[in-house]
């Protein structure tokens, strides 16, 4: 058996999850997303009657992640 080692797990991958996700590989974290639920399904969060996700989420220099030196 082969282990994988992770800087970052991120547990949940609706859209701030799989955004999450996205911003770390992107940087070059080596990160593992996992799910309880297999998608397309009715517990997320940013779906359903009574749910929103607003566009203003990720809008603007302050909410980018920036990687230090």
């Amino acid at each position: 058996m082969t282990l994988k080692s992770y800087e970052v797990i991120t547990a949940g991958l609706g859209a701030m999850g799989a955004a999450a996700l996205y911003q770390l590989s992107a940087m070059g974290v080596r990160a593992l997303g996992i799910d309880r639920f297999s998608p397309p399904h009715r517990f997320g969060s940013s779906h359903g009657e009574s749910r929103i996700t607003r566009q203003a989420i990720g809008e603007g220099g302050e909410y980018r992640v920036e990687q230090s030196d």
